[in-house]
């Protein structure tokens, strides 16, 4: 009799687990079919090896390294973790947030309780990149200039060195890839971004809260989405072509990212690139 209940739970164990994987394989499936909602091609730059790197990739999994654009004048300050400088109280409204409760509603606790689910707008290599770089480059000139005039100044050569280190970043290392904007309806975000290879849409959280912007405490939002993208293991031989480390240079390798019907991305190849000789 305990054999034959034993055996029963085993088989509905089983069942359960076969309809899970039956379920997540036709998500997998349909958010695949048809053309991608986007497709971007992004380096290593935006698609970042793990620390376990060289000697396998563990988890087979990649971090896509987005930012978002920050209003701060503070020299090498280009973008913050997780809050748009475009991610105002009129932003918060129009993604349904009631912002007279909320402002009246202040305390930290509270607004952590808060999140949306909304449809984020991630800009590859496009005009906030560019602002982002042309603001670093204008940096370095001006305190490189600043240095010139006082040259016997090390706190001007301090900076006018991380001014210089920074553009270089922004450059050669740095992510392009930007967080520009978010909203309740995809399509209507699609009519505004309409350049599937440079701008992808994508699921996302808004949690409000408090910063300070200039001498005000502002009312804004954080943002949060995905961070790991699965690789499949067909494509693993390609990273192990890479070369270790050595010094600052890093693997270079280019890969295309689309995003399907349910917008969840995927790895669609990889192609390891030569790291330029000095």
């Amino acid at each position: 009799m305990n054999f034959s209940s034993s055996h029963k739970t085993l088989l509905v164990g089983i069942t359960i687990i076969t309809l899970v994987n039956i379920f997540f394989l036709a998500e997998v499936t349909y958010n695949r079919s048809g053309e991608p909602d986007s497709k971007l091609r992004l380096t290593q730059r935006e698609l970042q090896l793990p620390p376990a790197w060289p000697g396998g990739i563990e988890n087979s999994w990649l971090t896509l390294r987005w930012r978002a654009p920050s209003e701060d004048t503070t020299p090498g300050i280009f973008y913050t973790d997780g809050i748009p400088a475009w991610m105002d109280i009129n932003k918060l409204e129009s993604l349904g947030f009631d912002v007279a409760d909320l402002s009246l509603r202040s305390t930290k606790r509270f607004l952590r309780l808060l999140s949306k689910e909304v449809f984020l707008v991630m800009e590859f290599d496009g005009p906030v990149f560019r602002q982002v770089l042309e603001r670093a480059r204008l940096q370095a000139i001006r305190a490189q200039a600043a240095y010139a005039a006082n040259p016997n100044n090390k706190n001007l050569e301090r900076q006018a060195d991380e001014a210089k280190n920074n553009a270089l970043r922004e450059e050669r290392e740095n992510s392009r890839l930007f967080v520009v904007d978010a909203g309740l309806d995809k399509t209507s975000l699609r009519t505004k971004y309409p350049d599937r290879n440079r701008y992808a849409i994508i699921r996302g959280e808004v949690r409000p809260q408090r910063t300070v912007r200039g001498n005000d405490q502002q009312l804004t939002g954080n943002v949060s989405s995905i961070t790991q993208i699965n690789v499949p293991t067909s494509f693993l031989p390609a990273f192990e072509q890479l070369p270790a480390r050595s010094g600052i240079s890093v693997a270079r390798y280019e890969a295309e990212l689309c995003f399907g019907k349910r917008l969840e991305p995927w790895v669609q190849s990889v192609t390891p690139q030569r790291i330029p000789e000095n």
